[in-house]
């Protein structure tokens, strides 16, 4: 029988036997603390004896010898112990043992290469942190909203105070109609780099997985038809000889004049006028008559720049106005009973026409169609940022 069979009916003898620690060569007056610490420390008797322990044969051993002599015993009333199988789970305990007894400078080692690993790491993440602000937008997120709430919120405060002073005094406002008369861009806007890359890894992909129509459906129309798709440097190729595409850069954008509608084909212009020093850029204003509405006066605003009501086609979108501005009269210039004046801003779009330049030439000192960045920063050097940002944040 082998030893694994062996020591398997051990545990069997244990629970139809009593056992005494006089066996093992132990003291019987002991704690079982003190006993479990006795049988550690004797190096004499083998770990698996201790462990499950002998049937006690009513004699007591001064040492461990008689346990390993009943043991012996009871391994030769059975069968022979497989002792090559022994040894090599001895032999290998001893290597284990060996592994687990490190010395000073292996522990070194190890903990050298855990601090390079670490180092490693730390100088891999942050390179991808800094290769990341180059693929990546840096800005916080809702920054722009976060900057419209820091400048909206004390401009509305103000507003509602103006209200109630006003109300508490018991004057009325003046009323204003402001006009915006918006001109669409012509042209569609300059892609960026990485929008370039997309349409040409678009037109490149589509030749392999858009739909192909036969032959016969198509063949009516042209004969030489191909099933591609074309990049816009092949489109530019294939146009006709002599057909040139107009610039989308004008004369006026390249010598900076800015009193024509041929300019900034890409985005939005403004009809922007400056009467004189004291009044500053501004957009055409007029004062609202009773019983007329937004509307009529934003029409009329627009009719007194061109001179020339034919001239100028707008269209209007609706009757309310995109905005309101507050201005209270200085102190001590409420006598005729305003308190200060009320200005509301219309959005009309122009569809045709010109305006009577001779005439503006005449009656304002300078005026021109000029985009929402620079209306801002004319307004903001003459009037203030707050005003600048009024405009800014208005067109």
């Amino acid at each position: 029988m082998s030893a694994t069979l062996l020591l398997r009916k051990i545990p069997y003898l244990f629970r139809h036997h009593c056992y005494s620690p006089s066996l093992l060569g132990l003291n019987n007056n002991l704690a079982p603390q003190q006993l479990q610490r006795q049988v550690q420390q004797n190096k004499d008797c083998d770990t698996t004896i201790i462990r499950y322990g002998i049937r006690s044969s009513g004699t007591t051993s001064p040492n461990c010898t008689a346990g390993k002599a009943f043991f012996s015993t009871t391994a030769n009333k059975s069968d022979t112990i497989d002792t090559s199988n022994a040894k090599d789970n001895n032999s290998k305990a001893k290597n284990k043992g060996e592994e687990q007894k490190k010395t000073l400078s292996q522990l070194n080692l190890e903990k050298q290469k855990a601090k390079d690993r670490r180092r490693e790491l730390y100088n891999l993440k942050t390179q991808n942190r800094i290769q990341r602000k180059h693929r990546r937008n840096s800005a916080r997120k809702n920054h722009n909203k976060k900057a419209f709430k820091r400048w909206y919120d004390p401009y509305t405060s103000h507003h509602y105070y103006l209200t109630r002073e006003a109300k508490r005094r018991g004057l009325e406002w003046k009323h204003e109609v402001s006009v915006l008369l918006e001109r669409l861009p012509i042209v569609t806007p300059d892609l960026e780099d990485w929008e370039k890359d997309f349409m040409s890894l678009s037109c490149h992909l589509d030749k392999y997985r858009k739909k192909s129509f036969p032959k016969e459906l198509v063949a009516e129309f042209d004969d030489s038809y191909e099933d591609k798709a074309y990049t816009m440097e092949e489109i530019l190729e294939l146009l006709p000889e002599g057909l040139k595409l107009m610039p989308r850069e004008t004369e006026a954008d390249e010598t900076g004049f800015y009193r024509t509608l041929d300019r900034k084909l890409k985005t939005r212009v403004y009809l922007a006028i400056r009467p004189n020093d004291e009044k500053g850029w501004m957009v055409p204003t007029v004062d609202l008559k009773s019983n007329e509405t937004l509307v009529d006066g934003a029409k009329r605003a627009v009719e007194k720049v061109s001179s020339r009501s034919n001239d100028l086609v707008i269209r209007c979108f609706g009757n309310a106005p995109m905005g309101v501005s507050l201005k209270a009269n200085d102190k001590g210039s409420d006598t005729d009973g305003i308190f200060g004046t009320k200005t509301f801003f219309m959005k009309v779009q122009y569809e045709s026409g010109n305006v009577y330049e001779n005439e503006l030439n005449k009656v304002m000192g300078d005026w021109g169609w000029l985009d929402r960045r620079e209306i801002a920063e004319r307004i903001k050097q003459e009037k203030g940022e707050n005003i600048g940002l009024f405009y800014h944040h208005l067109l």
